[in-house]
């Protein structure tokens, strides 16, 4: 259905549009955009370039060089964004990576989201590799620990459960439920700790 170039090969696939578009699998669609290739069941691409959903039911929509491979995936908007695992999202941004199930990237640059249920929001070069953990803007930032956060600044460390960064650079935390916010060099290892800002302080 208009366009050219396209070709609609799987049991019930459809191409409305663009150029040099594959649909090959089964009910899978692509509406317009170029080069662009929908091979999972039930799978689609709404418009961009260079754009793949590989896997049954994943979604890229738009953007550039995106990639949906897992189950339910959606890569959508930005470029190089690639979502790897079942029900992960990469959306806008450039070259992040949605890896954990569940897991979402949103915006920024080369961040990736490995833990299960993880968010990486922003920023660049940050990573949430915890279960259930979140990290936030800022740049260079890991949140490791189970439901761990780090909320900005730069090169700070969340390792510990339920443990939290919120700003600041060059913190770490890894003792269950501590925290530090802001400052610089700060550490906190004790079970519920806490440093307020300041510059190489301890708890």
């Amino acid at each position: 259905s208009g366009g050219g170039k396209n070709s609609a090969i799987g049991d019930g696939a459809s191409v409305l549009g663009g150029w040099n578009g594959t649909a090959d699998g089964w009910s899978s669609s692509i509406s317009g955009g170029e080069n662009n290739a929908a091979g999972g069941v039930v799978s689609s691409v709404s418009g961009g370039s260079n754009n793949r959903a590989f896997f049954q039911g994943s979604w890229a929509g738009g953007g550039s060089n995106n990639e949906a491979y897992g189950d339910f995936s959606t890569a959508s908007g930005g470029s190089n964004n690639v979502a790897i695992s079942p029900y992960s999202s990469a959306m806008g941004g450039s070259k992040n990576e949605a890896r954990g199930s569940w897991s979402l990237v949103m915006g920024g640059y080369s961040n990736k989201a490995d833990g299960v249920d993880s968010s990486a929001l922003g920023g660049r070069f940050n990573e949430a590799n915890g279960i259930d953990s979140t990290e936030a803007g800022g740049d260079t930032n890991r949140a490791n620990g189970r439901t761990s956060s780090v909320s900005g600044g730069a090169n700070n460390i969340a390792d510990g459960t339920a443990s939290s960064v919120t700003g600041g650079s060059r913190n770490y935390v890894d003792g269950t439920s501590a925290s530090v916010s802001g400052g610089a060099n700060n550490t906190a290892r004790g079970t519920a700790s806490s440093v307020s800002g300041g510059a190489n302080n301890y708890a």
